[in-house]
């Protein structure tokens, strides 16, 4: 989101800005509305933008805009000719932190589960239940309509960023299990 301040050249540079990133692929919008500065960097904000582009008629004198980083709430001077190379960068970093801190939090919600007490356990403490489970397809409707009205919980799917490999049997219906499933309440 770039936020522009009043001032003398402030329109044009942003209007070259704002093309310059979009030819490069990033998603940008303009926020000229007439509200004060600090409610539109709370409103970006608590809608999740990552990085706020501030750019007024001080910055433009040093060829420079601030950037905003929601995530570490850090704000950085860039040089204008360096912006879409500077923000690319900055949102290699930022998705790192974000899927770092996502990992981190939900390797401690996620328990291994043998049988059905065990995952009744897990859901009922607010954890995730990993458990191998009969399929993901039609024909384990059946377990996942139990796991859904007798436990409370659904059948979230499988992991698309692992290869996890199924052993034993189903601990709802006993088939050989084809996958491994995670399950988990919503609240």
């Amino acid at each position: 989101m770039i936020v522009p301040f009043d001032g003398k050249g402030v329109s044009e540079a942003v209007e070259k800005i704002m093309a310059d990133l979009i030819e490069s692929g990033v998603d940008v919008r303009v926020d000229d509305s007439d509200k004060r500065p600090g409610e539109k960097f709370f409103y970006w904000e608590m809608k999740g933008v990552p990085f706020r582009i501030d750019l007024g008629e001080k910055e433009l004198e040093k060829d420079e805009v601030s950037v905003f980083i929601r995530d570490s709430r850090n704000k950085v001077s860039v040089k204008i000719d360096k912006l879409v190379d500077e923000i690319k960068k900055l949102g290699v970093e930022y998705d790192a932190r974000l899927l770092k801190k996502a990992d981190e939090f939900f390797g401690d919600k996620v328990v291994s589960c043998e049988d059905k007490d065990e995952i009744k356990k897990a859901l009922d403490s607010g954890k995730i239940a990993r458990f191998n489970f009969c399929s993901s397809e039609l024909d384990g409707e059946d377990c996942a309509e139990f796991v859904e009205k007798e436990l409370q919980a659904r059948v979230m799917g499988t992991r698309a960023d692992l290869d996890e490999k199924a052993s034993g049997k189903c601990p709802v219906c006993g088939k050989v299990s084809k996958v491994v499933v995670y399950a988990g309440k919503s609240y």
